[in-house]
């Protein structure tokens, strides 16, 4: 599963994961996080919200957001995206609104929820190749919006256009990320100037934009390594790295390990 980037294949996606740092990235899918170990702060906009075992957060569609681990040891959570058209009756909602707090904390997390996602999970790795949604899991998926939309204080979502640059920005990285793309190009295709678009990764992402394009091309990397068994090289060049060389150091750098060592310690 890659919660990040272009929009998703399948219309339903859930796994389990080791919980790491994810850089701001939106999709349009509806996301629901369940901690099962540890912690993860979830950033949307200026606003973290701390989230610990058992707690559980609804991203809305096209919300740009991004993860943070800060606690020691095991940091796990099952992340699940679902596409709008499972979302029968919802779809106004999740276009015109987004949540004050998107954390529903263990306590208030009802049985049914927990229920819906330990057999979604089941039925999923019981069928990965499948692409086709059974009647089951959309029954799940329905059961769970039932269960968490009453808990969620929702408002007017803000006209995208407010944060015009940010969003545009997130949205052409997470489409264009495998291509040969610069700050240079990107202020060109988007009809900004470059100082702008460099204002945009030092005051809103706190890095320079070779930091974030290639967190982003990583984040890609790692979702490959431990979900196919495609080549090391091959899943580099996917992700948009030109060079072999500063994809290693890049790695290396980010995980304190070699591709190869990574993908290793997950056997």
């Amino acid at each position: 599963m890659i919660p990040s980037f272009r929009d998703e294949q399948n219309s339903l996606q859930i796994k389990e994961r080791t919980s790491s740092h994810y850089s701001p990235h939106l999709h349009n899918s509806i996301e629901f996080i369940y901690i099962t170990s540890g912690s993860l702060v979830l950033g949307e906009g200026i606003d973290l919200f701390e989230m610990k075992k058992g707690d559980l957060a609804v991203i809305f569609p096209n919300v740009i957001h991004h993860f943070q681990v800060f606690s020691k040891g095991e940091n796990r959570a099952i992340h699940l995206l679902a596409k709008p058209s499972l979302l029968e009756g919802y779809l106004n909602l999740l276009t015109s609104k987004r949540p004050r707090n998107p954390v529903i904390s263990k306590a208030d997390v009802h049985e049914n929820i927990i229920y819906s996602i330990k057999n979604l999970m089941e039925l999923s790795e019981s069928d990965e190749t499948s692409p086709v949604i059974s009647n089951l899991q959309r029954a799940f998926i329905l059961l769970i919006l039932s269960r968490t939309f009453p808990l969620l204080e929702l408002y007017e979502r803000e006209d995208n256009r407010i944060h015009d640059i940010v969003y545009r920005v997130v949205s052409y990285i997470a489409m264009h990320y495998p291509e040969d793309i610069s700050l240079t190009s990107i202020a060109k295709d988007l009809g900004i100037s470059q100082f702008s678009l460099s204002r945009v990764f030092s005051s809103t992402f706190h890095q320079n934009f070779n930091h974030y394009l290639n967190n982003v091309r990583l984040e890609y990397v790692v979702e490959q390594l431990s979900g196919s068994s495609k080549a090391i090289t091959d899943i580099a060049m996917d992700a948009g790295f030109q060079s072999q060389t500063t994809f290693n150091r890049v790695f290396q750098e980010t995980y304190h390990m070699t591709p190869r060592e990574y993908r290793n310690a997950l056997l």
